[in-house]
């Protein structure tokens, strides 16, 4: 295979974004498919493009908190990125396992043993004692680092519509959407009214709703159940479910424990693709909108910074179905 330079894939993202630019249906941020060579994933990210433009642009609105927000968005983003990696790896390693559990025991059946014993290498890194809680330390990276990312997103998008000082909250992504949604005729109410709220709800569901997953483990000691099954010819599928514990709703009867569980997710993995895909479908609405209103942020200007994609390095089919393709 050729060998692949760093001009060569800046080209490759620049290219890519301007051909899909123009038409409003296709998405600008997520994975590039193909994949440059294998062991490498190229995912687009102009955002952060846009941000580097405006620096370059009116540097009078890159005020502190937004300095904040630009200076952790790359290095969270590839954070991110890498956490889903291996999420998909210590899934692949539980499902392997649970495999692995499935033929010895049918062995052992159809020699009409009814008990035996299993070996386990306890200093295995990844064996037996660690296959279920890599995924959960991996997941909670996953919501966690998902959920961040939007809050620095919070910090740094007032600023490409407008000039500081704002009469929003930029604490973090709820704050700055209900505070949006008050600015009436405003650009950012524009921003945030045309868009779906349901992404965020799964990560940080509103007032007096079943908290979403990141906000449900975080405040509300929510626990992840895996759950494998078999799907024939020996292969084994894991769901991973989300609960924690709540009150009881009227008519439970006196005696009884006045607490019951919450589901907040019966496929936390499914919940996370589904907030990944939206998140990123905002964003794609705000470059669009940005760059529509000041031409000086279009990401398509062939004097590009070269900051409009991300390269991860190792294995690509978790990350490709997590994050959307471009």
């Amino acid at each position: 295979m050729d060998e692949i330079t760093v001009p060569d894939l800046n080209e490759r993202a620049y290219s890519a974004l301007a051909e899909r630019f123009g038409d409003p249906s296709a998405k600008l941020h997520g994975v590039l498919a193909p994949c440059p060579k294998p062991g490498m994933v190229q995912v687009l990210w102009p955002y952060r493009e846009v941000l580097a433009l405006l620096g370059a642009d009116d540097r009078s609105r890159c005020d502190d908190v937004f300095h904040k927000g630009e200076f952790s968005l790359c290095e969270f983003v590839s954070n991110y990125l890498r956490s889903c990696q291996l999420l998909g790896l210590s899934i692949s390693r539980l499902e392997q396992s649970l495999e692995d559990n499935f033929r010895e025991a049918e062995a052992h059946r159809r020699l009409g043993e009814k008990s035996w014993s299993v070996e386990i290498d306890i200093e295995a890194p990844f064996g037996y004692f660690h296959s279920s809680t890599d995924v959960t330390i991996h997941l909670d990276s996953c919501i966690s680092y998902l959920k961040i990312i939007a809050d620095e997103v919070a910090k740094t998008l007032p600023s490409v519509f407008g000039t500081p000082p704002f009469s929003v909250s930029r604490d973090s992504i709820n704050s700055l959407w209900n505070d949006a949604l008050k600015q009436t005729g405003s650009t950012l109410e524009r921003v945030f009214r045309s868009s779906p709220r349901d992404w965020l709800k799964i990560l940080s569901a509103a007032r007096g709703e079943v908290a979403g997953i990141r906000d449900a483990r975080v405040h509300h000691g929510a626990w992840f159940v895996p759950i494998g099954t078999e799907v024939g010819h020996g292969q084994c599928c894991i769901t991973i479910m989300q609960s924690s514990i709540g009150k009881k709703g009227p008519g439970y009867h006196p005696g009884e424990t006045n607490w019951d569980s919450v589901a907040h997710s019966r496929d936390v993995v499914s919940d996370l693709v589904a907030s990944t895909a939206g998140f990123f479908s905002f964003l794609d609405d705000v470059v669009r909108m940005a760059a529509a209103q000041n031409p000086a942020l279009n990401p398509v200007r062939k004097n590009y910074s070269k900051l409009g994609h991300v390269l991860v390095f190792g294995p690509s089919d978790f990350l490709g179905s997590v994050l959307p393709a471009v």
